[in-house]
């Protein structure tokens, strides 16, 4: 009898020891299902992190493409305007030439005026001249008719 209560409190001692397994078991199965949700929670903040980075980048990319075609117009613009400039400046260079030989035509004018003016400067001379020879040539015929 003995020797049986000696064995059932083993036993005790071996079913103690293995619920008190048991318990830590449980307790680490807790804690690593615990550990487990968390991952889990984990993984999913970095899945939406993920999911809003490439929405971003999908945004960044769109403005990217928006601001490409805004400078290409710009650029387009640019381009029109240098052309309009440079045809602004073209007009400009042949106004300046069309000015200078209107200058030199004006040039040329106030000379042949001048020309002019000194002709008939020397015909009024010429003029007052031949005015005098025939004053002359009455008051000559006047005396010999006298």
């Amino acid at each position: 009898c003995d020797l049986a209560q000696e064995d059932l409190a083993v036993t005790q001692k071996d079913r103690d020891s293995a619920q008190e397994a048991l318990v830590a078991i449980t307790t680490d199965r807790d804690s690593l299902q615990e550990a487990l949700a968390a991952a889990t929670k984990d993984r999913d903040v970095t899945i939406q992190d993920r999911d809003s980075a490439q929405a971003a980048l999908a945004a960044i990319t769109k403005d990217r493409d928006v601001a490409q075609v805004g400078l290409a117009a710009t650029q387009k613009d640019r381009d029109s305007a240098q052309q309009a400039l440079a045809a602004m400046s073209n007009k400009c260079d042949l106004a300046q030439e069309d000015r200078v030989a209107s200058q030199k035509d004006l040039d040329s004018a106030q000379e042949a005026l001048a020309a002019t003016i000194m002709d008939r400067d020397s015909t009024q001379v010429a003029l007052a001249a031949t005015q005098e020879d025939r004053d002359s040539v009455h008051k000559a015929l006047a005396a010999m008719s006298n």
